[in-house]
């Protein structure tokens, strides 16, 4: 997965991910910052758009820490994030992870740590309220309860956030 080299893959995913990335970062810090935090990086395409001086992967997977050391990306383990000295980071990312964590506040709480008191963390996650699930009901996408072991509205993803001692301040479909 990490080192796939297909080129018909590539040539028809490669600007669809760009797309996506350059999307994220619109969310994200909206400029040049010194530390950035992506949780669940995988390869890190998406650090490398981000403009930061020192860009951090949190990775489950070796192969995909292996991906990021080699692209100059700060690879760390979740264990190593949990449990990590504070790095200071001005943004952490959370892109479809924490529907898949056991104990998403765990995550939450050590972002919070991590951050500095300005700082920002910009989440992506499925939203149980929306028409597609309405629509698609037990069909839709993302009820894979094997994979997505947790289902977020809007207002159960602030409750989460104002518990782990984050104030909301933005939400977007």
């Amino acid at each position: 997965y990490y080192t796939a080299t297909s080129a018909v893959a590539s040539t028809l995913f490669s600007p669809l991910g760009r797309l996506f990335y350059s999307i994220r970062n619109k969310y994200a810090s909206g400029g040049f910052v010194d530390t950035w935090i992506d949780v669940g990086a995988g390869d890190g395409g998406y650090l490398l758009t981000v403009p930061a001086v020192k860009k951090i992967g949190v990775e489950i997977s070796a192969a995909g820490r292996k991906f990021m050391s080699k692209l100059g990306i700060i690879a760390q383990t979740p264990q190593e994030f949990l449990r990590g000295r504070r790095v200071a980071a001005d943004g952490i990312s959370f892109w479809h992870v924490l529907e898949h964590l056991d104990e998403p506040w765990i995550y939450l709480a050590a972002a919070k740590h991590q951050l500095i008191s300005s700082g920002i963390v910009v989440i992506g996650v499925p939203n149980f309220e929306s028409i597609e699930r309405v629509v698609c009901g037990r069909r839709w996408f993302h009820l894979v309860p094997a994979y997505h072991l947790w289902h977020f509205t809007p207002q159960s993803m602030t409750r989460l956030l104002e518990k782990t001692g984050f104030r909301v301040e933005r939400i977007d479909y």
